[in-house]
């Protein structure tokens, strides 16, 4: 074609179906927790007699309430990964 002549453009139409692979990561996020003592005081366990070295070792324990906020939560990625080509035409594409 010179620059002297006209161009012709056509328009040409494709059906195609395009498939994609969709990835869900689950998300948790913990929240700071809050710490109600119950019962008003600590207990413990009585110490094992021992002979030996020079310090006891005693298990204590509380009663706790704990609250702890948890948020739940997803996302998503989206990856296309394939195209089926229909037929080529010079018509509109059809439902």
């Amino acid at each position: 074609m010179s620059g002297d002549q006209d161009a012709c453009t056509s328009t040409f139409y494709q059906n195609v179906c395009v498939s994609g692979e969709v990835t869900v990561t689950p998300r948790m996020a913990c929240g700071p927790a809050q710490v109600t003592c119950l019962g008003g005081r600590v207990s413990h366990k009585r110490p094992k007699p021992r002979t030996g070295p020079q310090f006891c070792r005693l298990t204590v324990f509380q009663e706790l309430c704990v609250a702890v906020p948890i948020s739940f939560d997803a996302h998503a990625v989206c990856r296309t990964d394939r195209v089926d080509c229909g037929p080529v035409s010079t018509q509109p594409c059809g439902d």
